[in-house]
């Protein structure tokens, strides 16, 4: 991340750059250099405020870590939450599509077995001998 601060740009320039890296050792961090670059030109005790203003980007840089660590903080609260509520709606998917699987083979058997009683009382139906009606 590069970044040019152009407020007082006749007269002072700061060229910030931050770069992130894997941690060579633990994959769960994350590794941040931080380096700025201030020139003033054009002004009386040019040194003095480029260290002054040196001074101010150091300090200004934890404020910007802090920050960083407070965000990466909330979205792990987030996804946390997100987390259970996945987790939850899931199981109640998969309890509500096990109740509706029973419900549904309850209905298929009996079905099943009024069938198989019609079936039975067509075949009686079937084998059993009709008299014919006289005229």
């Amino acid at each position: 991340l590069k970044t040019r601060n152009l407020t007082f740009g006749s007269v002072m320039a700061v060229d910030e750059t931050v770069t992130y890296m894997p941690h060579p050792e633990d994959s769960n961090k994350t590794l941040q250099k931080q380096e700025a670059i201030v020139t003033v030109h054009g002004m009386p005790l040019e040194s003095y405020m480029e260290s002054f203003m040196a001074n101010k980007i150091s300090m200004n840089a934890s404020k910007g870590r802090q920050a960083i660590e407070w965000v990466i903080s909330k979205l792990q609260e987030e996804m946390k939450v997100i987390t259970s509520n996945a987790i939850h709606n899931t199981d109640d998917l998969i309890n509500f599509t096990k109740k509706s699987l029973h419900q549904v083979t309850h209905s298929v058997e009996d079905i099943s077995i009024v069938t198989k009683k019609s079936i039975e009382d067509l075949q009686k139906l079937q084998n059993t001998p009709q008299s014919v009606p006289s005229a």
